[in-house]
């Protein structure tokens, strides 16, 4: 049963890759349809230049743009949402890692590894300094 329900659930997560991939192909040609000149009704207007301002491109495919800019950020705060969340739960004892990933291990055990590494006779000499703990502050404190 649970194989199943896995396989429905990757089934459905494909499906929706499908999909983007499709809109991701085809979105700059659904911006072309909504918005370039060439595409919309042409009205001369007196002295014999074309007027393409207001009615240039199909409104159609300039609505259907505006949604799927909407609908896929709200899906992709979601599904990043989710995506942290899942993590979480495979990294036993720590917290979610909203609002971002940070570090995984504390600034305290990393100064911790980091003073065993200086103390060991069998380090090479580094060329480069390894990077400071991203929760260390450049002042110092």
């Amino acid at each position: 049963m649970a194989d199943r329900d896995v396989d429905v659930l990757r089934q459905r997560i494909d499906s929706l890759a499908r999909a983007a991939a499709k809109i991701r192909a085809h979105i700059g040609d659904l911006h072309g349809l909504g918005w370039e000149k060439a595409v919309g009704e042409v009205e001369k207007v007196n002295g014999g230049a074309p007027d393409r301002t207001p009615r240039a491109g199909d409104p159609r495919a300039r609505r259907l743009y505006d949604r799927i800019f909407s609908e896929v950020a709200s899906i992709e705060a979601e599904l990043v949402g989710l995506e942290r969340q899942m993590t979480a739960v495979f990294f036993a004892g720590s917290s979610n890692p909203e609002p971002s990933r940070g570090s995984l291990i504390s600034r305290a055990e990393f100064d911790r590894l980091k003073d065993r590494q200086r103390k060991r006779p069998d380090t090479h000499t580094r060329l480069v300094d390894q990077p400071q703990h991203p929760g260390k502050r450049t002042d110092g404190r």
